[in-house]
């Protein structure tokens, strides 16, 4: 629960007013993210699967693989540079999060 903590501080100190909306995306992006220890991502070891991510659906749905599943209020192509930026600012919290739970493991 540390990790979480501390990523929704950082969200709320960078992203006073928008933190709440890029939550969702720095917890897909912990849930997803391999683990050093176990090798394999959170959501594979609780699901047992690859999770099928934002940008898989986008993608199925481009391919017309797979109905969009929801309505974001805009259509997929105005929609994907926002989820694009969301999630490069939830994956620098994750990265950085986690280089230093693991620099703080090894000197333990």
């Amino acid at each position: 629960m540390g990790n979480v903590k501390q990523i929704v501080a950082k969200l709320a100190t960078d992203r006073q007013k928008q933190w709440r909306t890029y939550l969702p995306m720095a917890m897909w992006c912990l849930r997803e993210a391999v683990n050093e220890t176990t090798g394999v991502p959170p959501w594979t070891l609780v699901m047992g699967f690859l999770p099928r991510g934002p940008l898989t659906i986008l993608r199925e749905s481009r391919c017309e693989e797979r109905e969009f599943p929801v309505n974001l209020g805009k259509n997929a192509t105005e929609y994907l540079p926002e989820l694009h930026d969301r999630l490069e600012i939830a994956q620098t919290y994750a990265t950085s999060h986690t280089e230093r739970e693991q620099n703080r493991y090894l000197t333990l």
